[in-house]
């Protein structure tokens, strides 16, 4: 059985098609827990909707997704813990594929799929991380820092599903971070278990919703992954390439920084730089953070530019 966590805060437009698409799944044996982190919307009434004994509402105060994820996990009832965001959706087979990895590969710490970007005009974009086929191909990861440098993160929240006593060991989400507390968690996993993947696409990410979120950000710090690296241990062969997968965030971080405005972390972040792999990006951010400030927003706001790095 699998237990799926759903963390919800505003999203009345989207959580019943994230609920169908758990009631559609060919896998029937799971439970449902949505966690209401205070929402000011109708999405609760929306969920209170849904009559099916399977699915639990519990509210809180509003104290952020990670407090509301880890509200899920201490709360679920199975060891195989699945999660999906309220305004994403499933294919039919997510789950079924998730048991398949898991009966396939059982030492491995968590089970991921490859995933769609959905974006607002309908269009949707394949997502399969670096480094494995890209179809019908089922495995353990060989390098999960080095797929998330050369491209997106392999894992993505609402595509990945994670065994109960690995957040015992390791801990559950960072509280209080809003941006990259998943991919923190995801990366700690990495650092001490296998990873197993399928390459089929059985999640779909609103890039819409989540893209809306990074733009608007006010950056104040690096992202909780980079800030917390020295308290991590690493017992997995993948340790060659964390600290690139780190230098890789911190540039993206330092991009982010200087659309909101923050040049002296975009100055810090970029300092001690060390990447191997995004030099050129690395060089062009250099030289822009030498130029005034109205015109290092004119070039980091160009598609030419950002198609460039």
């Amino acid at each position: 059985m699998i237990s799926v966590i759903i963390p919800l805060y505003n999203k009345e437009k989207y959580i019943l098609k994230a609920l169908h698409s758990v009631l559609e799944q060919s896998f029937q044996d799971f439970e449902v827990v949505v966690i209401d982190d205070g929402s000011k919307d109708n999405g609760p009434e929306a969920v209170r909707s849904i009559t099916d004994r399977r699915f639990r509402l519990i509210s809180q105060a509003n104290a952020g997704v990670s407090a509301a994820r880890n509200r899920g996990i201490s709360d679920s009832k199975f060891d195989l813990i699945a999660f999906l965001d309220a305004d994403d959706v499933w294919e039919s087979n997510h789950l079924e594929t998730i048991l398949r990895l898991k009966e396939n590969f059982p030492h491995a710490g968590a089970y991921a799929t490859a995933y769609k970007l959905v974006f607002p005009n309908g269009k949707t974009r394949n997502i399969v991380c670096h480094g494995v086929p890209k179809l019908n191909w089922e495995g353990i990861l060989p390098n999960y820092f080095k797929s998330a440098t050369y491209g997106l993160p392999p894992m993505h929240t609402s595509a990945t599903c994670v065994r109960k006593q690995v957040f015992e060991k390791l801990g559950t989400f960072a509280d209080g971070e809003c941006l990259g507390e998943d991919l923190d968690m995801w990366a700690r996993v990495a650092m001490h278990y296998p990873v197993a993947y399928s390459s089929l696409p059985s999640s779909n990410y609103n890039w819409d919703a989540e893209n809306s979120l990074i733009i608007n950000k006010t950056w104040e710090k690096e992202w909780v992954f980079a800030r917390n690296i020295r308290y991590y241990e690493c017992k997995t062969d993948c340790n060659s390439f964390v600290y690139e997968y780190i230098y890789k965030i911190n540039i993206d971080t330092a991009i982010q920084s200087i659309r909101a405005g923050n040049y002296e972390l975009a100055r810090r972040l970029i300092k001690d730089n060390k990447t191997t792999v995004a030099r050129k990006k690395l060089a062009l951010l250099k030289l822009a953070l030498h130029m005034p400030k109205w015109i290092i927003q004119g070039i980091i706001m160009t598609k030419r530019f950002i198609k460039t790095i």
